[in-house]
């Protein structure tokens, strides 16, 4: 369905442009307005790329950087919901907390 979309497009543009000038079908005409789009269609894309990187901060990922008590709390639940031993709701979540809890500990 698209590429009738595209074909029904492509032939509108071409006999509009002929009713327009009033001239008969160039091929060479259409040629170098296709290029032309394709120009103004990169130069967008580069102003776009160009705005997002001054819009945006961009900042790797650092597992050695402070985080909050907060954030901490949620990364253990996380890291709790994603593991395979969790079988029962509260037996395995304090085993594996208080384990995380010791190895926090000892990596600090």
């Amino acid at each position: 369905m698209a590429a009738i979309g595209v074909c029904m497009h492509k032939i509108l543009r071409i006999i509009y442009g002929m009713l327009k000038h009033k001239q008969e079908y160039n091929p060479l005409i259409d040629k170098l307005n296709c290029e032309k789009s394709k120009d103004k269609k990169q130069e967008k894309q580069q102003q776009e790329n160009a705005n997002i990187e001054k819009s945006r901060r961009y900042q790797e990922f650092d597992v050695k950087a402070p985080i909050s008590r907060k954030q901490t709390k949620k990364r253990r639940e996380h890291d709790l919901s994603q593991c395979e031993n969790n079988f029962t709701k509260y037996g395995i979540y304090m085993f594996l907390r208080n384990k995380i809890m010791k190895n926090h500990i000892i990596n600090i």
